[in-house]
């Protein structure tokens, strides 16, 4: 697994940002120039960096968040030797995010 470094938190984005071409391959939404100008998206929490004194990390992994489209960077699991730094469980495509916690915009809860 990944390990973050101070408020790093690892996210998995929402699947219905993904999209499959008519070959067959996998789409990132999020690198299509007309979809990264506005708008936020949902994301659970996998794994969160320590932290530090200055900025300690509120979100916990298994949380649900909504960040901007932009926040962080993109990971996208496509190389069969670097599968085994992500969850287990990661098959080719899956989107990653690493962000800072500061990007998040909120928990989402359910009342």
């Amino acid at each position: 697994m990944i390990r973050l470094l101070g408020d790093s938190v690892l996210l998995k984005l929402d699947p219905e940002h993904l999209k499959e071409s008519p070959g067959g391959i996998l789409l990132v939404e999020a690198i299509d120039p007309k979809s990264r100008q506005r708008g936020e998206v949902a994301a659970t929490v996998i794994a969160v960096g320590p932290g530090t004194e200055e900025y300690p990390v509120d979100v916990s992994p298994g949380d649900r968040v909504l960040v901007p489209k932009l926040a962080g960077d993109n990971l996208l699991a496509g190389i069969d030797a670097l599968l085994e730094y992500f969850p287990a469980g990661t098959t080719k495509g899956e989107e990653f995010r690493i962000a800072r916690e500061s990007e998040i915009l909120g928990i989402l809860c359910d009342s």
